[in-house]
């Protein structure tokens, strides 16, 4: 006999656009539903995966900053300590030139 166990895990979703106007849509990376996670961590690389931006606990903060538009990819972690993220993904950095 097994048992499976269910561990509820809130959706979390994640940013895919940024475009820092300062209109009040998209303009920081945010992930809905890091509230009930006190201890996260969010790392940002280039496309060349050197790291330009690695901050805990994240915020919901990170907007672009001398940044040019772009392609940039992230890892979440939900624990700061975790070795391996939770999401891993990309997100496209939009500005008006």
């Amino acid at each position: 006999m097994s048992l499976l166990a269910a561990f509820p895990f809130p959706e979390l979703s994640y940013s895919q656009y940024i475009t820092p106007n300062a209109d009040g849509i998209n303009d920081c990376f945010t992930v809905a539903g890091i509230e009930k996670f006190p201890d996260t961590r969010l790392v940002i690389l280039l496309p060349n995966g050197n790291v330009i931006y690695d901050v805990s606990p994240y915020s919901n903060d990170f907007c672009g900053e001398g940044l040019s538009t772009g392609t940039y990819y992230y890892m979440f972690f939900t624990e700061k300590s975790d070795k391996k993220p939770a999401k891993r993904g990309f997100f496209e950095l939009v500005k008006e030139e």
